[in-house]
């Protein structure tokens, strides 16, 4: 058990510091995400849904490789990349 995860906060709910690190990431893809969709380059999607789904898909490699230590990490990202390929394309190519 990690430390972080024993901790408590004012109201007794479970405090880690993974937020403080999440958010800024996710700012940020936020941010191109909306520059791709000004430029016409992705769908019309909410970017904060998609900038979390696509960070939790890059910190969730970590847990899966402890789970799998053979874990063939080039399929996994290459089926990442189709995955938010496909999510945020404008139209059928």
């Amino acid at each position: 058990m990690k430390i972080g995860a024993a901790t408590r906060d004012e109201t007794d709910q479970p405090k880690t510091d993974y937020g403080l690190a999440f958010q800024p990431a996710v700012r940020d893809l936020e941010k191109l995400l909306r520059h791709g969709q000004q430029q016409g380059e992705f769908r019309g999607f909410p970017t904060r849904v998609m900038a979390a789904t696509i960070r939790s898909a890059i910190d969730g490699v970590a847990f899966q490789l402890e789970a799998n230590s053979k874990l063939d990490l080039k399929a996994y990202a290459n089926e990442l990349l189709i995955l938010f390929d496909l999510a945020t394309r404008k139209s059928a190519k």
